[in-house]
Protein backbone atom coordinates (compact mmCIF):
# COMPACT_ATOMS: atom_id res chain seq x y z
CA UNK A 1 0.00 0.00 0.00
CA UNK A 2 2.98 2.35 0.77
CA UNK A 3 4.03 1.62 -2.84
CA UNK A 4 1.46 2.73 -4.53
CA UNK A 5 0.67 5.92 -2.43
CA UNK A 6 4.48 6.54 -3.45
CA UNK A 7 3.87 5.73 -6.94
CA UNK A 8 0.68 7.82 -7.01
CA UNK A 9 2.88 10.99 -5.50
CA UNK A 10 5.45 10.45 -7.57
CA UNK A 11 2.90 10.76 -10.80
CA UNK A 12 0.91 13.71 -9.31
CA UNK A 13 4.78 15.64 -8.92
CA UNK A 14 5.62 15.12 -12.35
CA UNK A 15 2.40 16.14 -14.04
CA UNK A 16 2.29 19.23 -11.66
CA UNK A 17 6.52 19.89 -12.83
CA UNK A 18 5.83 19.39 -16.25
CA UNK A 19 2.50 21.84 -16.37
CA UNK A 20 4.69 24.58 -14.41
CA UNK A 21 7.33 23.96 -17.50
CA UNK A 22 4.18 24.39 -19.91
CA UNK A 23 3.01 27.67 -17.92
CA UNK A 24 6.42 29.63 -18.57
CA UNK A 25 6.67 28.08 -22.22
CA UNK A 26 4.13 29.72 -23.62
CA UNK A 27 3.99 32.92 -21.58
CA UNK A 28 7.94 33.30 -22.41
CA UNK A 29 7.06 32.63 -26.00
CA UNK A 30 4.37 35.45 -26.49
CA UNK A 31 6.41 37.93 -24.54
CA UNK A 32 7.76 40.00 -27.16
CA UNK A 33 6.64 42.60 -29.98
CA UNK A 34 4.72 41.46 -32.54
CA UNK A 35 4.57 42.65 -36.39
CA UNK A 36 1.32 42.14 -37.95
CA UNK A 37 1.73 40.16 -41.30
CA UNK A 38 -2.04 39.41 -41.92
CA UNK A 39 -5.52 41.02 -41.12
CA UNK A 40 -8.72 38.76 -42.08
CA UNK A 41 -6.70 36.54 -44.50
CA UNK A 42 -4.94 39.84 -46.51
CA UNK A 43 -1.62 39.79 -46.73
CA UNK A 44 -0.44 44.16 -45.64
CA UNK A 45 0.13 46.40 -48.75
CA UNK A 46 3.59 47.81 -48.95
CA UNK A 47 4.23 51.42 -48.41
CA UNK A 48 1.49 51.29 -45.12
CA UNK A 49 2.29 51.84 -42.04
CA UNK A 50 3.20 48.09 -40.10
CA UNK A 51 0.43 47.68 -36.94
CA UNK A 52 2.62 46.37 -34.06
CA UNK A 53 1.83 44.65 -30.58
CA UNK A 54 4.30 44.44 -27.44
CA UNK A 55 2.75 41.92 -25.10
CA UNK A 56 4.78 42.76 -21.68
CA UNK A 57 3.93 39.20 -19.83
CA UNK A 58 4.97 40.13 -16.73
CA UNK A 59 3.14 43.56 -16.05
CA UNK A 60 0.82 42.53 -17.82
CA UNK A 61 0.73 44.70 -19.57
CA UNK A 62 -0.30 45.30 -24.03
CA UNK A 63 0.63 48.27 -26.05
CA UNK A 64 1.56 49.07 -29.81
CA UNK A 65 0.69 51.02 -32.75
CA UNK A 66 -2.31 50.20 -34.64
CA UNK A 67 -1.00 51.69 -37.89
CA UNK A 68 -1.78 55.26 -37.41
CA UNK A 69 -2.39 55.71 -33.52
CA UNK A 70 -0.51 54.29 -30.30
CA UNK A 71 -2.35 52.55 -27.71
CA UNK A 72 -1.91 50.58 -24.49
CA UNK A 73 -3.80 48.99 -22.15
CA UNK A 74 -3.81 45.69 -19.52
CA UNK A 75 -4.12 42.32 -19.80
CA UNK A 76 -6.58 40.79 -18.22
CA UNK A 77 -6.28 37.39 -18.77
CA UNK A 78 -3.85 34.86 -20.09
CA UNK A 79 -3.23 31.26 -20.48
CA UNK A 80 -1.58 28.70 -23.03
CA UNK A 81 -4.62 29.31 -25.50
CA UNK A 82 -6.74 32.60 -24.63
CA UNK A 83 -5.57 36.23 -23.77
CA UNK A 84 -8.15 38.59 -22.65
CA UNK A 85 -7.43 42.35 -23.35
CA UNK A 86 -8.86 45.16 -20.45
CA UNK A 87 -10.20 48.39 -22.92
CA UNK A 88 -7.71 50.10 -24.48
CA UNK A 89 -6.61 53.85 -24.31
CA UNK A 90 -5.74 55.12 -28.01
CA UNK A 91 -4.24 58.72 -29.41
CA UNK A 92 -6.06 60.49 -31.60
CA UNK A 93 -4.44 61.47 -34.44
CA UNK A 94 -5.52 61.83 -37.59
CA UNK A 95 -4.92 59.29 -39.59
CA UNK A 96 -4.75 59.42 -43.54
CA UNK A 97 -6.72 57.02 -45.63
CA UNK A 98 -6.41 54.05 -46.33
CA UNK A 99 -5.10 52.11 -42.98
CA UNK A 100 -5.59 49.17 -40.89
CA UNK A 101 -6.54 50.90 -37.86
CA UNK A 102 -10.12 50.17 -37.62
CA UNK A 103 -9.63 47.11 -38.78
CA UNK A 104 -7.22 46.01 -36.19
CA UNK A 105 -8.79 47.53 -33.47
CA UNK A 106 -12.09 45.41 -34.04
CA UNK A 107 -9.85 42.43 -34.20
CA UNK A 108 -8.04 42.83 -31.06
CA UNK A 109 -11.11 43.57 -28.91
CA UNK A 110 -13.16 40.44 -31.06
CA UNK A 111 -10.17 38.50 -30.20
CA UNK A 112 -11.41 34.76 -28.16
CA UNK A 113 -8.08 32.43 -28.76
CA UNK A 114 -4.43 32.80 -30.00
CA UNK A 115 -1.83 30.05 -31.04
CA UNK A 116 1.60 29.94 -31.53
CA UNK A 117 3.57 28.68 -34.90
CA UNK A 118 7.08 28.68 -34.10
CA UNK A 119 7.56 32.67 -34.36
CA UNK A 120 4.37 33.53 -35.32
CA UNK A 121 0.79 34.43 -33.72
CA UNK A 122 -2.38 33.87 -35.15
CA UNK A 123 -5.13 35.29 -33.19
CA UNK A 124 -8.48 34.09 -33.96
CA UNK A 125 -12.12 34.92 -32.64
CA UNK A 126 -15.23 33.26 -31.12
CA UNK A 127 -15.49 31.12 -34.28
CA UNK A 128 -11.85 30.48 -35.06
CA UNK A 129 -11.54 32.72 -37.94
CA UNK A 130 -8.36 33.75 -38.51
CA UNK A 131 -8.00 37.74 -37.41
CA UNK A 132 -4.61 38.52 -37.23
CA UNK A 133 -1.55 36.72 -37.86
CA UNK A 134 1.97 38.58 -36.73
CA UNK A 135 5.49 37.44 -36.77
CA UNK A 136 7.77 38.14 -33.65
CA UNK A 137 10.48 41.32 -34.45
Amino acid sequence: MKNLALIICSLLLMVSCNSKQTNTDYKNKLNANWSLERINGEILKEGMTVPNLNLDIKSMRVSGNSGCNSFNGSIIEINSEHIDLGDLATTLKLCPEPNYESEFMTALKVMNSYSLDEDRLIISNATEQELLVFSKQ
